[in-house]
């Protein structure tokens, strides 16, 4: 359901229809100028997913919609610092140019904003504090806010997105950051910069077909990723069995792949 607007959100809205941030991510989606109307039909198509990590991330943009009272400015703002994060080069070229037209990186917009959600996730505290802050500023001048509400921003979804979701569903998550980020020419790993991610990213570039591994290597990301508190060795231990693991699977895989050929001819 679409909600009237109060007449302070007009005037956003009137003022954000001209900034270059909203024209590019329009073009992004190829939503045509009225970019407010499509935003808040994208939110309910999230909110109505049968799949819990879409539908979150629907939730908390319309958290964040009414939460900091931009309408719609505050996905806008959301998104585009995922898009940058991920490496989408056009988006930088659209917002220098501020035009409205057809995006040659269109797909589908729930895996975008899904991707760009979770690049947030996962990216924004793997950035330098540099890299940080030339974000920052590009999202300030392509949206004529303030840095302070930006972060504020990038911080309610880093919060909320670890309240809303358990870890099998932030691990899809991941997935969503994985295919946005190819589509830029880069691995989960380059977002994130992971160690478990860069062995996500090793195997599915080894074995052609990587559905077969995937789950072997989550698992491998997450011993990695959630033992901080044991020791050193106990760390080692596990991450030694985690790739045995995967490497079985991996030969599974291959084996099940040479077989099938064979029988082909």
């Amino acid at each position: 359901m679409v909600t009237s607007l109060t007449s302070a959100e007009s005037a956003i809205i009137s003022l954000a229809s001209l900034n270059p941030i909203s024209a590019a991510i329009a073009n992004l989606y190829c939503s045509g100028k009225n970019l407010n109307e499509f935003m808040d039909q994208h939110i309910v198509v999230l909110q109505q997913s049968d799949n819990p990590t879409v539908a979150t991330t629907g939730r908390i943009l319309e958290a964040a919609k009414f939460g900091f009272g931009l309408g719609y400015l505050s996905s806008v703002a959301i998104i585009a610092v995922g898009q940058l994060i991920l490496g989408n080069s056009q988006l930088l070229v659209q917002m220098s140019t501020a035009t409205v037209g057809s995006s040659v990186l269109m797909a589908n917009p729930v895996a975008m904003t899904c991707g760009a959600v979770g690049a947030v996730c996962y990216g924004w505290a793997a950035l330098s504090g540099q890299e940080q802050e030339a974000i920052l500023n590009q999202i300030k001048e392509g949206l004529e806010v303030g840095v302070e509400l930006i972060k504020s921003l990038i911080q309610f979804v880093l919060v909320k997105i670890k309240d809303l979701l358990d870890s099998k569903y932030l691990l899809e998550l991941k997935e969503f950051v994985a295919l946005q980020a190819q589509r830029f020419g880069k691995t989960l790993s380059d977002i994130t910069r992971a160690t478990g991610d860069r062995i996500y990213d090793t195997v599915n570039q080894t074995i052609g077909n990587g559905k077969v591994i995937v789950h072997a290597v989550t698992k491998v990301t997450n011993t990695v990723v959630d033992l901080t508190s044991e020791t050193t060795g106990a760390v080692a231990n596990k991450i030694s069995m985690g790739f045995n693991k995967v490497g079985k699977t991996a030969v599974d895989a291959k084996l099940s792949i040479s077989n099938s050929m064979k029988l082909k001819k």
